[in-house]
């Protein structure tokens, strides 16, 4: 799976983790009743802290590119940073730094819990394999998705999707340059527009679903796009078709076809 587009919550959950080491370093400072403002201080601290400033890089790296297991690392590295600090107090206890320890905790499991929601977004998971391409879902949907750049339609397969995104699967007989293949040592790479802004008809119930969107991943072994689809924002007007994504979304969940049920 290649990124495209990394949504805001990557940067904030990768702030969060510099945030972190110098969250433990004030924390030394207060214990210990010297200045934080001190660059050797600072300098010792951070070669005291080897371990902690690798743990945090690797999770960083793997926070970057999206991989599944950055939930895990995460979740050791917030796990790591409480009882480091935990340490700073146990043999002299401080109000201020317990007070500080619980909200560093509390900050670290609301982080912790939305990467977690965005880890396993639509847009970063078709649920399925190669070896599942024959599987269909329940309920067809055919999806057309027209670049606004050059006006172009490609077809596809809607896969996996929730309230705001969605992954779609190219025909295999699609000419798109939503998706350039070129062949480097002897594997096919997808290379696509960066934020490459699209308009997505989503067909269902003889009705055409329409809704802007944009290209955040790639996946050139399934030939299929994650899509974020641009929720109440540049609504287009369509007067024999007014329906928007929101709609099919609660008309699907309503009825009951929860992608995460089967394979597509």
């Amino acid at each position: 799976m290649k990124i495209i587009k990394r949504r805001p919550i990557v940067w904030h959950t990768l702030t969060f983790l510099i945030f972190s080491i110098f969250y433990l370093y004030i924390e030394k400072s207060l214990a210990e009743n010297t200045t934080a403002i001190d660059g050797k201080s600072f300098l010792s601290y951070l070669h005291d802290h080897k371990l902690l400033i690798i743990a945090s890089l690797v999770s960083a790296i793997f926070i970057f590119n999206l991989k599944k297991i950055s939930k895990q690392i995460m979740l050791l590295l917030i796990g790591y940073m409480g009882y480091l600090m935990t340490m700073i107090i146990y043999y002299d206890f401080n109000k201020l730094i317990f007070i500080m320890i619980l909200l560093y905790l509390l900050i670290g499991g609301y982080f912790y819990y939305f990467w977690s929601v965005e880890i396993g977004k639509p847009l970063y998971n078709p649920i399925f394999s190669t070896n599942d391409l024959d599987i269909r879902p329940m309920i067809p949907i055919s999806i057309i998705i027209r670049s606004k750049d050059s006006n172009q339609l490609f077809h596809g397969q809607l896969c996996n999707w929730d309230e705001d995104s969605c992954f779609v699967i190219l025909n295999q007989t699609a000419d798109s340059d939503l998706i350039t293949k070129v062949k480097v040592k002897d594997k096919v790479k997808a290379k696509v527009k960066n934020h490459q802004k699209v308009v997505v008809d989503f067909n269902c119930f003889d009705r055409v679903f329409t809704n802007d969107g944009e290209i955040c991943a790639v996946s050139n072994e399934l030939n299929g796009l994650g899509i974020e689809l641009k929720i109440g924002l540049d609504k287009i007007n369509n007067p024999q078709f007014n329906f928007d994504f929101a709609l099919l979304y609660s008309t699907l969940s309503k009825m009951g076809f929860v992608p995460k049920e089967y394979h597509c």
